[in-house]
């Protein structure tokens, strides 16, 4: 009994579960989204990568998390509107809930759309905008949504006509009449960034993207200043591009690579941050200059930031292998998986001579092992050359004699 009851756990790990099983470790996994309530300092918001997304909270800055709330579908983006509505883009779907991420409520289709950025108003809670792509009936084309009943139903507008895909979205706090969509347009050999600008809330748009971006090839984000909407930063595959009159001319000033979700600190807009391979970049001048830090970061992708609501050196970071904070400006960071049970499981294997100890291959996360039938877990440091473990074997008579096969050579 003990054995199958120990399955069951494992199982639930790997994403099979009933709502009565209960997965047991070990802590981590993919974190797909990381956003800052904008109602409470102490509060945040983390985001699965699987289907159906499920929704952790924290209200102690990450020490320790709890899931609260699932809804259908991968996540691509979220944000939270002006009264503490929680909005995410899923595919032709946004869902949003005005209960802190407990349930969830589906919009309306938004047809052959894939959603990658929501803005909402800062002040008008009935007021939302997305960046997607959609098929047309003969290609994807760059779109931008527009919902003016707080998320139910939507309406597009397709900004061309070519192969082009959406990235992200950026909306003026203090001049919410101006955004930004981010994307790139696939030209049949090569990407080119793009950007585009709307100065009256999305009725109409234009073509903004920096002269110097052609070589770019992804245009990956775009963010305003929340104190000065002269001030926007795009970011691409091959640098970023920093405009100080609302996007009409643009300065390269940084040739560092790929500037996953530029975020500028609300409590001091001086302060920005990005996401990079292995490393965090950050700003103290307002997107000016930049420097860069690992210290403490898994070598992961980090594609989502979030800045503390009232601490300009406190940011948090998500990545494939959990949560991670730093409380120095992005010159550190500490991981704080306490409570992020989601990992999920790519192989595992039981020594038959000690049926306690059991070692497991989570996805992004290396082998672990556990001597008591999953109450404690140890993290393994193993040959990862090519990729995660598909297949792992215990000798019979030796629970430290084990082999594995990898999964991708």
């Amino acid at each position: 009994m003990n054995k199958i009851a120990l399955f069951l756990s494992l199982l639930a790990l790997a994403g099979f579960a009933s709502s009565d099983w209960e997965s047991i470790g070990p802590e981590g996994g993919e974190v797909r989204n990381v956003i800052q309530s904008n109602q409470d300092a102490g509060t945040i918001f983390a985001f699965t990568d699987n289907s159906p997304t499920q929704v952790l909270k924290s209200v102690n800055c990450g020490d320790t998390w709890t899931k609260v709330g699932t809804f259908n579908g991968y996540e691509y983006c979220a944000a939270m509107g002006p009264t503490g509505t929680i909005y995410a883009g899923s595919g032709s779907y946004v869902y949003y809930s005005t209960n802190g991420g407990a349930s969830w409520m589906q919009s309306s289709y938004i047809q052959n759309a894939q959603i990658y950025g929501i803005a909402p108003h800062p002040t008008d809670p009935s007021i939302v905008h997305a960046a997607a792509y959609r098929y047309n009936g003969s290609t994807w084309v760059l779109c931008a949504l527009k919902s003016t009943n707080g998320g139910a139903s939507w309406s597009y507008t397709d900004l061309n006509s070519v192969q082009t895909y959406a990235t992200d979205i950026a909306i003026g706090t203090t001049n919410p009449n101006l955004l930004f969509i981010s994307g790139y347009v696939y030209t049949g050999s090569n990407y080119i960034p793009v950007l585009y600008r709307s100065t009256d809330g999305g009725t109409t748009w234009a073509d903004a993207t920096p002269p110097g971006a052609s070589s770019d090839y992804y245009g990956n984000s775009v963010a305003i200043s929340p104190v000065n909407a002269n001030i926007v930063l795009f970011g691409t595959l091959y640098g970023l591009h920093r405009s100080t009159d609302g996007g009409s001319t643009w300065t390269k000033v940084s040739t560092n690579y790929y500037f996953y979700d530029i975020s500028f600190s609300l409590a001091n807009p001086n302060y920005v941050y990005a996401g990079y391979y292995q490393t965090v970049y950050r700003s103290t001048d307002a997107g000016q200059t930049w420097a860069s830090s690992s210290t403490g970061l898994a070598p992961s992708y980090y594609q989502y930031i979030a800045p503390h609501l009232t601490s300009a050196t406190t940011v948090y970071a998500s990545c494939p292998v959990g949560f991670y904070r730093s409380t120095d400006g992005g010159v550190s960071w500490v991981c704080d998986d306490d409570g992020l049970i989601i990992g999920r499981i790519a192989c595992w294997g039981v020594a038959p001579s000690q049926p306690s100890w059991i070692y497991m291959q989570m996805l992004g996360q290396g082998v672990w092992r556990t001597t008591d039938n999953g109450q404690n877990w140890t993290h393994l440091t193993t040959p990862l050359t090519c990729g995660d473990f598909c297949g792992i074997a215990v000798k019979h008579t030796d629970p430290m004699y084990v082999l594995a096969l990898e999964g991708s050579g």
